[in-house]
């Protein structure tokens, strides 16, 4: 196996210990990061708007005509992490801090959270009536 597949297999180990922990405590996750599994979203749309954290969910307040809203935004399991100092999401080629204007790539998804395979889910308090699975 190469070194990036093993590493990744250690994100997703470590991802799915700590979402099971929390899941049996009854806690919100510790870190506010929804992760969905397999291959990162491709996809070249993307949301502009205000980074903002509401308890263990993060979302893009956004003004833009044609995606007005507040968007849970979901990442891809690879590469990504949480900087609690920084309160800042980084992906492979990008960071996000909360309370900063971004525009992130990727798509709306139309799916429920139920269709969506989940390495950590959106905590049970995040509003997933919109979804953004943000690219890399």
């Amino acid at each position: 196996m190469s070194r990036n597949v093993l590493g990744g297999f250690a994100v997703v180990v470590a991802a799915a210990a700590l979402w099971a922990a929390n899941a049996c405590s009854g806690n919100e996750p510790p870190v506010p990061l929804a992760l969905y599994a397999g291959e990162w979203n491709e996809d070249d749309a993307r949301l502009d708007g205000t980074f903002v954290q509401e308890g263990p969910c993060l979302y893009v307040e956004s003004s833009i005509a044609g995606s007005p809203g507040r968007w849970l935004v979901v990442f891809g399991v690879e590469g990504t992490s949480w900087d609690e100092d920084e309160r800042a999401v980084s992906i492979p080629g990008a960071k996000y801090r909360v309370r900063d204007e971004v525009r992130i790539g990727g798509s709306g998804s139309g799916f429920p959270t139920g269709s969506i395979e989940w390495v950590v889910p959106p905590a049970d308090s995040c509003d997933t009536r919109m979804i953004w699975m943000a690219a890399r």
